[in-house]
C-alpha cells in the first residue's frame, strides 16, 4: 500500500506533527490531511474503546486466520465485524468534529474520503494489524502484556500511520532526529520502507530493505522503557550491530529498529536500490545470529514466571493414596503447565520442541476444512519406537506390540484437570500390507519399492498442545508412581523440571529453522505403471466384476518425483494451501510422512466407534456456481451412489463385528464435503464398543477401509496384490494415535485410551530426496478407464500443486537473493 507520490525521506518524518493531526478543526484538519498525504504520509487515531474492540478483533482474527475475511460467517460475525469497520470510520470522521449521532449517516468529507477509499478500506486496515499485532507486537517485543506496556499514564490513544519511505536512498546523510511522541506504539506499514543505520567499523551509513509487506514498529518513551531500551523510534539515527551479529527470525532487531520479516537486504547508502527483478547488486544475506549467551543484550525482556506446574504435590499425594490399593491402581501421573502461546505459533513451537531430535511429530485435526481444530499437537524425542517389517523389525502384527506396550502404562485421573485428546501414548502409522496380518488369506510376494517399515509408532510421555482458543501451549509429561508412591515428591521434581526445561526451549528467541538447501528445477513425476498400466487394471478388475468375483475394488498408482524442497518447508505449504480434517507430518529419521487426510478410518470416543467411509469424487469448480453444479451432479451420479452405499454397507458389517449390533447405526448419508481441490461424498457410521472388545480389535476389523480396497474385502484385496505387485507402504494404511488407559480416580475401573486414526490419502513419503505419491480410485461395473485414470490425478492434484508451489516460493526467494532459510 502506497499513499501519495512523493516519497518521504527518513528526516522528514518529524515535518508533520503527530499532535497536530487530531486538530478537532475540520479545515485546519483537512489542510494537515493535505499536506500529510502530499508529501507519502497518512494518520489516523483511534480512541481506547475502541482498542478494546480491535483487540478481541484480533482474538477472533487468529482463530479463524484468513477464514474470517474470505468465509461466509454467521450474522453475529457478520455484525461484528461491520461494527469494526465502523469503528476505523468512525475514528476518521471524528478527526472532523462530526458528531457521532449522525456518523453512521454522515460521508467521509474530502480530501479524507478521497485517499481513504485506497488507505482505510478495511479488509487492508484488518491485514495490516493482523499481521503487525500478531507478528511484531508478540514476536519482536517478548511482552506478555502488550495492552497494558503500551499506556502510560493513562493516556487512552494509540496511533496508526501509513508512510511510503523512500525507494531511493540519498548519498546524503540524514540529520539526527528526535522522535519526542510520549504515545504508545506506532505501526509503519508500507510496501517498501527503509531506514539508515552505521557500521562501527567502516561509519559507512547503509539503508535497510526488507522483503516488501513488512511491518516496522515506532514505540514511544513508556513503552522503550518497559522493554529496557531495547526498543526504540525506527526514525532514531543508530549504530548498527555487525552484519555477522545480527538477531535471526522473528526478533531481528537492527540498530534500534524491531520489524517483522526475519531478512534484510543492505546495500550502500550511495547506491540506488535495485528492483527486484534485475538487482544491480547482490544482496547480503544476514546469517542467524550466534547464541543468547554470546550476546546476552539481545535477550529478550524476560517473561513472567509460567503458571504452577497441575496438580500440586500435595494433591499427587492424595490421589496416588486414594487408588494405591484399589483393583486397577495408576502407575503414571500426568503433569501439565501452560504458558501464553501469543509469541507463538505451531510452526514455531515444534521447531524449537524438535531441533535436537531425529524423531518427532506435528498433529493438527479438524472438524472440516473450513475451520481449524482447537489444538495442535507435537513432540519429540520418544522414549521408544516400536518397528515392524522385514530389515526394521518383527514381520507380525504390529498392534499386540503396541497393545503390550500400552498396556503398561495407565495413568491417574486428577479431579478437575481436564487434558487434551492426545496426552501421551504412541504416534506413527500401520501401512496397508500389514493387512495381511489380520487376513492371511490376502498375503502376496510383493516388490519393496520403499523400503521403509510396515508399521512405525513414537511413544511419548511429553507431549505438547497448541491450544488455539485460549491461546495458551500445555506442556503434559508423566512421572511414574512405583512403591506406592514412595518415591513420588523426586518423581515429581523431575517432571517440574522436564517441564521447566521445555518452557524454556518455548520461550527462547533462537527459531531453528529447518536447512533448505537450492532448488533442483525441472524435476518430472514418473507413475510405477503409467496411463496404460491403471487402464490395464481397472479392465482386469471390471471382469471380476462381471463374473460375480467382487462388486468393487480400489487400484491406485504412484508417482515419484526428485525434490530438494526440505520436508517442512512441504507441509508448511501444504497445510497451507490443502487444510484438511487431518494434517501431519510425522519425521521418522530416515524419511517423513507429510499429509493432508480428508478421511476419518477409526475412532475411539468414549466407548463409541466412528469411521467416515468417502467414496464419489468432482473436482472443485472454478466459481461457487459451477462448484455447486458439481456437486449437484455428483450427488445424482448412479455410479457414485451405488459404490458408495455399498461402501456403507462394508463399513456398517465392519462395526458390527466389534460393536454392540442395536447401537450399530448411519449417522450421517452421502453428505457433500469439500477440499481444496476435489469435492467427495461423505458418511459416517458407529457403534458402541462391547466390553469384550478392545480398541485394538475394532482397528483389525475396520482396516483397510473398504474406500482404498474394496468389496468384499478380503477377494478385492487379493486381487489388488496381484495387479499392482508392489507394497503400497504408508498409503491406504492408517496414521494416528493411541493414548494411554486411565484409572478411574478411585482406582475401580480402568478406562480405555482415546484412538484416533485417519486413512493414509494425500500423503506423501520423502526419502532419499524423492518425494512418493499415490492415488486411487474405486472400480464398479460401469467404470470408464480414462476417466478413471483422471480420478487418480485430479486427488494428487493437491499435492502435485503443493510441491510446485513450495518449490516456486523458494525459487523466489533465492532469485531475489534472500537465500532459503526464511520462516
Amino acid at each position: 500500500m502506497v499513499v501519495g507520490e512523493r516519497s518521504l525521506d527518513v528526516a522528514e518524518l518529524e515535518v508533520i506533527k503527530l499532535e497536530s493531526l487530531t486538530a478537532k478543526d475540520p479545515a485546519e484538519t483537512a489542510k494537515l490531511l493535505t499536506a500529510a498525504e502530499s508529501q507519502g504520509f497518512f494518520y489516523v487515531s483511534f480512541d481506547d474503546s475502541l482498542s478494546e474492540k480491535i483487540s478481541e478483533f484480533l482474538r477472533m482474527c487468529y482463530l479463524n486466520s484468513h477464514e474470517f475475511f474470505t468465509k461466509p460467517l454467521d450474522e453475529k460475525m457478520k455484525a461484528f465485524r461491520e461494527d469494526v469497520n465502523y469503528g476505523y470510520k468512525r475514528a476518521g470522521m471524528e478527526s472532523f468534529g462530526i458528531p457521532r449521532d449522525e456518523q453512521r449517516s454522515t460521508s467521509l468529507p474530502s480530501p479524507f474520503a478521497e485517499h481513504a477509499a485506497a488507505t482505510l478500506e478495511f479488509s487492508n486496515i484488518c491485514d495490516t494489524i493482523v499481521r503487525t499485532c500478531l507478528h511484531c507486537f508478540s514476536d519482536s517485543l517478548g511482552l506478555s502484556d502488550i495492552d497494558n506496556a503500551h499506556r502510560p499514564d493513562g493516556k487512552s490513544d494509540s496511533e496508526i500511520k501509513f508512510v511510503s519511505y523512500p525507494t531511493k536512498a540519498s548519498a546524503a546523510d540524514a540529520p539526527d532526529t528526535t522522535h519526542t511522541d510520549s504515545g504508545s506504539i506506532t505501526l509503519l506499514w508500507c510496501e517498501k520502507w527503509a531506514s539508515q543505520m552505521q557500521t562501527k567499523e567502516t561509519k559507512e551509513w547503509l539503508w535497510i530493505y526488507p522483503k516488501p509487506g513488512c511491518v516496522l514498529v515506532n514505540v514511544g518513551n513508556h513503552l522503550q522503557g518497559q522493554t529496557g531500551g531495547r526498543l526504540h523510534s525506527p526514525v532514531h539515527r543508530a549504530h548498527s550491530q555487525k552484519p555477522t551479529d545480527l538477531g535471526t527470525a522473528l526478533r531481528r532487531r537492527i540498530g534500534n529498529i524491531a520489524v517483522l520479516h526475519p531478512f534484510y537486504r543492505l546495500f550502500p547508502l550511495s547506491h540506488p536500490r535495485p528492483t527486484r527483478a534485475t538487482p544491480a547488486s547482490p544482496p547480503t544475506a544476514i546469517p542467524f545470529r550466534k547464541t543468547d549467551t554470546e550476546h546476552p543484550s539481545r535477550v529478550p525482556p524476560s517473561m513472567p514466571n509460567p503458571a504452577n506446574v497441575e496438580p500440586s504435590l500435595d494433591v499427587a499425594r492424595e490421589v496416588v493414596a486414594k487408588s494405591q490399593n484399589s483393583q486397577y491402581p495408576p502407575n503414571v501421573l500426568p503433569l501439565t503447565a501452560s504458558i501464553p502461546a501469543d509469541l507463538l505459533t505451531p510452526t514455531v513451537a515444534y521447531l524449537k520442541i524438535a531441533a535436537k531430535s531425529k524423531l518427532s511429530f506435528l498433529y493438527e485435526t479438524a472438524a472440516t476444512t473450513e475451520t481449524i481444530g482447537r489444538y495442535s499437537f507435537f513432540g519429540a524425542d520418544p522414549r521408544t519406537v516400536i518397528k515392524t517389517g522385514l530389515g526394521h523389525g518383527p514381520e507380525s502384527d504390529p498392534l499386540p506390540i503396541l497393545e503390550k506396550e500400552l498396556s503398561e502404562v495407565r495413568s491417574a485421573t486428577i479431579p478437575g484437570l481436564n487434558l487434551p485428546a492426545i496426552a501421551g501414548g504412541a504416534i506413527g502409522y500401520v501401512g496397508y500390507d500389514c493387512a495381511r496380518y489380520f487376513e492371511p488369506k490376502i498375503a502376496r510376494p510383493l516388490k519393496d519399492v520403499l523400503g521403509i517399515p510396515e508399521s512405525l509408532f513414537m511413544l511419548f510421555d511429553t507431549t505438547f498442545a497448541f491450544d488455539h482458543f485460549c491461546q495458551i501451549i500445555k506442556i503434559i509429561t508423566y512421572i511414574p508412581i512405583t512403591d506406592g508412591g514412595a518415591n513420588l515428591e523426586e518423581a515429581y521434581h523431575k517432571g517440574q523440571r522436564t517441564i521447566q526445561e521445555a518452557i524454556d526451549t518455548l520461550l527462547h528467541p533462537n527459531i531453528p529453522l529447518p536447512p533448505q538447501g537450492p532448488i533442483l528445477k525441472n524435476q518430472e513425476y514418473k507413475s510405477n505403471i503409467g496411463q496404460a498400466g491403471y487402464e490395464s487394471h481397472v479392465t482386469r478388475l471390471k471382469e471380476h466384476i462381471k463374473i460375480g468375483d467382487i462388486f468393487q475394488a480400489v487400484p491406485s498408482q504412484r508417482l515419484a518425483r526428485p525434490t530438494s524442497i526440505h520436508p517442512f518447508n512441504l507441509f508448511r505449504h501444504l497445510r497451507s494451501v490443502n487444510p484438511s480434517p487431518y494434517l501431519f507430518y510425522v519425521d521418522c529419521g530416515d524419511f517423513q510422512l507429510v499429509g493432508a487426510s480428508p478421511e476419518l478410518l477409526v475412532k475411539n470416543e468414549n466407548g463409541r466407534i466412528i469411521t467416515h467411509p468417502i467414496a464419489g469424487t468432482v473436482k472443485r469448480g472454478r466459481t461457487s456456481e459451477e462448484d455447486e453444479a458439481l456437486a449437484a451432479t455428483l450427488r445424482g451420479s448412479l455410479k457414485d451412489r451405488a459404490e458408495h452405499i455399498m461402501l456403507v454397507d462394508l463399513a456398517r458389517n465392519d462395526v458390527n463385528r466389534v460393536c454392540d449390533p442395536i447401537t450399530t447405526q448411519v449417522d450421517r448419508l452421502m453428505v457433500v464435503e469439500r477440499f481444496s481441490h476435489v469435492q467427495h461424498l461423505v458418511s459416517q457410521v458407529s457403534g458402541v464398543l462391547r466390553p469384550d472388545k478392545t480398541r485394538f480389535d475394532a482397528f483389525r476389523s475396520i482396516f483397510p477401509a473398504g474406500t482404498v480396497s474394496g468389496a468384499p474385502k478380503v477377494r478385492a484385496m487379493q486381487l489388488i496384490g496381484e495387479l499392482e505387485g508392489e507394497k503400497r507402504g504408508v498409503y491406504a494404511g492408517a496414521v494416528g494415535y493411541f493414548g494411554y488407559d486411565r484409572s478411574s480416580q478411585d482406582g475401580s475401573r480402568k478406562i480405555t485410551g482415546d484412538m484416533d486414526t485417519c486413512i493414509a490419502l494425500r500423503t506423501m513419503v520423502l526419502k532419499d530426496g524423492v518425494a512418493y505419491l499415490q492415488a486411487g480410485g474405486g472400480i464398479v461395473l460401469d467404470s470408464d478407464e480414462y476417466d478413471e485414470y483422471v480420478e487418480t490425478l485430479n486427488k494428487l492434484g493437491a499435492n502435485i500443486a503443493c510441491i510446485k508451489g513450495a518449490e516456486e516460493k523458494y525459487l523466489l526467494l533465492e532469485k531475489e537473493g534472500y537465500g532459503c532459510q526464511v520462516l
